[in-house]
């Protein structure tokens, strides 16, 4: 059994596999990342990464599905217990696809770590952490989450039908709960360990994918709970789906860096499809077409994702999100409808589905040698006797964190085609408490705006 090594803030996941019999142990990853010091830095993006995914959470919860998801978790868990919140904030955030995600993990650790903080938060008015400590929590949590998807080799798992932030998601939960409610050392490692036995692979399909995703969320939760009462296992051979996953080892820096890592999402879609996206917005940017004047679209992507962005025929919102096809078209035909999270209604037309049957996905094995650290397209338009092309390794602006780049994306997400009228002035609180609060009882707010209630005397970032 191997433990985490410090490689003095070399976080790159360049070292070498780990055969199976020799795996990672979630326990020592565990101890090893909730005893590393959090900079001022790495605190301040964790204020960022907290407003970005509290917004998130905020547009998810205005989406069908994430009323759903209140009402499903009311029924699961009582409407205010603490599990019940942290499934339906966590569901309402990764339904969005606008929650940040990291490449070389090929994981969305904003839906797990901050739906589970300010959950704790608000159903236990009693813990009283100071505000360096749930920051320290929330960067910590980063550090974990990104860790473990290196662990598993996120990127190349996904290809084998593994989700790993499903996989990852309990045993994350668990420790940032337990560390969150004053557990000593040893119930954190017990309600871990409980974690990782319940753990789940798979990476399902349809509209019930958030709900699994919040399930896993909300059992990490229970974990911590009973190991706070005494719970524990012992004697168990493995570590759940999530033990049997981890066969790489991961270097941990002396410091908590990860927190600076994912992407944050500038349009609603899969991270996978963004690039090639990008690589169309810039053949039109410099050479606008009528959609109708596209005769074909090639779309080369690395091997280990083409068959996931290969959908000719999409039939639900979720489904639209992932295809290259839909999202090409949509980047074409209406520009502003990739700010559109609900998607409602689903283009069907006809010359709609003209632009998307021209496209069409090659899996590169050129592409592939750069994958994961880059998730890249390259993309060549047809259109008549002109080709254009146009390559794209990166999605503009997705490595930005700062204040000034957050309230350009709330922004623009506000003046999305269907956003509530109320979403401005939520997003403004949003931005306000969780890049400017000097006290936890303003963080625990953020849920009551979430939520759509009113706050006092919350400070307005205008948006």
């Amino acid at each position: 059994m191997t433990s985490p090594v410090n490689t003095r803030g070399d976080t790159r996941t360049t070292t070498m596999t780990s055969s199976p019999a020799a795996q990672v142990s979630v326990g020592e990853l565990v101890a090893a990342v909730i005893g590393l010091p959090v900079s001022d830095a790495a605190r301040a993006a964790a204020r960022a990464r907290l407003a970005d995914t509290a917004f998130a959470t905020l547009v998810g919860s205005e989406t069908a599905q994430g009323r759903a998801s209140v009402n499903l978790a009311a029924e699961l868990y009582g409407r205010s217990s603490l599990a019940a919140q942290a499934f339906r904030l966590s569901a309402a955030c990764r339904l969005t696809e606008i929650d940040d995600v990291d490449l070389l993990s090929c994981i969305t650790p904003g839906s797990i770590v901050v739906p589970t903080v300010l959950a704790v938060l608000s159903a236990y008015p009693a813990a009283a952490p100071s505000l360096e400590a749930v920051l320290d929590t929330i960067a910590r949590g980063y550090e974990l989450a990104l860790a473990l998807g290196e662990a598993m080799q996120g990127p190349r798992r996904l290809a084998y039908g593994i989700w790993p932030s499903l996989a990852i998601s309990g045993v994350t939960a668990a420790a940032l709960t337990s560390v969150l409610l004053g557990a000593s050392n040893r119930d954190v490692e017990a309600a871990t360990a409980l974690a990782a036995q319940q753990s789940v692979s798979g990476n399902p399909r349809g509209n019930a994918r958030e709900i699994q995703f919040a399930t896993a969320v909300a059992t990490g939760i229970g974990a911590a709970l009973a190991a706070r009462h005494g719970f524990s296992v012992h004697g168990t051979r493995g570590a759940g789906a999530v033990g049997d996953l981890l066969v790489a080892e991961v270097p941990l820096a002396e410091v908590t860096e990860r927190v600076f890592r994912p992407a944050v999402k500038s349009f609603c879609s899969a991270r996978q499809a963004m690039t090639s996206v990008t690589a169309l917005r810039e053949i039109l940017r410099e050479s606008p077409l009528p959609p109708g004047e596209i005769e074909r679209i090639d779309v080369e992507v690395p091997a280990e994702y083409a068959a996931m962005l290969d959908k000719r025929v999409v039939s639900s919102r979720r489904e639209s999100l992932s295809s290259a096809q839909y999202q090409l078209a949509l980047a074409a035909h209406e520009p502003a409808g990739l700010l559109d999270v609900a998607r409602d209604r689903l283009r069907t037309d006809i010359s709609f589905r003209a632009t998307m049957n021209a496209v069409q996905v090659v899996a590169s094995p050129e592409l592939s040698a750069r994958y994961p650290e880059q998730w890249p397209a390259r993309v060549r338009l047809t259109a008549g006797a002109s080709t254009y092309y146009a390559k794209a390794d990166e999605v503009p602006g997705e490595r930005e964190h700062s204040p000034a780049a957050l309230q350009v994306k709330l922004r623009n997400f506000c003046a999305a085609p269907g956003s509530p009228d109320a979403r401005g002035e939520a997003a403004g609180r949003i931005g306000s408490r969780s890049l400017s609060a000097i006290s936890v009882d303003e963080l625990r707010e953020l849920t009551t705006v979430i939520d759509g209630e009113t706050a006092e005397g919350i400070r307005d970032l205008h948006v």
